[in-house]
């Protein structure tokens, strides 16, 4: 498997599949010029599936935190140059003037292959919140090229090899 999310086994195949998808319909409901997009939801899969969308979509994922107040929300995509929200919440939170997506409607899939994939590595992939210890959080942008980096430090360091597994026990 390339993926265990819960009780779902996803195969290198069916992983590639849902990204494409993934990528698909976003670029079907994001502007061409989009380059961020913020998530709010507890389900992990939802997070991995935004998360690989993303990457096909070239696209930066922003993940909020679910305490976040609606205003901090909206502030923060207004920093992230985010204008688009998707969540699975069944009572999103008014965040006018960001557009929000029901992420109920995602595709189970696709075959073939992405219409986009990140092309420039160094493109920022992942923004994550700092906690705000020195006053009010601030997004930290990573690049493509960070989180490859970061991942293949990771596997040397922990001597990882094809068949292992690692678990993520932090929150996505």
């Amino acid at each position: 498997p390339a993926l265990l999310v819960g009780d779902l086994s996803l195969s290198y195949r069916e992983t590639f599949a849902i990204a494409a998808g993934t990528a698909r319909w976003l670029r079907q409901r994001l502007s061409a010029e989009e380059r961020v997009l913020a998530v709010l939801t507890a389900d992990p899969w939802l997070i991995v599936r935004m998360q690989l969308g993303c990457l096909f979509a070239g696209i930066a994922l922003y993940p909020i935190d679910l305490v976040s107040s609606s205003h901090h929300i909206v502030e923060r995509c207004r920093q992230a140059g985010c204008r688009y929200l998707v969540t699975d919440l069944d009572d999103p939170p008014a965040l006018a003037p960001v557009n929000v997506i029901h992420a109920t409607v995602l595709p189970e899939g696709s075959d073939g292959v992405p219409e986009k994939f990140t092309e420039n590595v160094n493109d920022i992939g992942l923004i994550v919140a700092t906690s705000g210890t020195g006053g009010e959080p601030k997004g930290v942008m990573l690049s493509f090229r960070n989180l490859a980096a970061s991942a293949s430090a990771s596997r040397r360091r922990l001597g990882l090899s094809p068949g292992d597994l690692w678990l993520n026990c932090l929150p996505l």
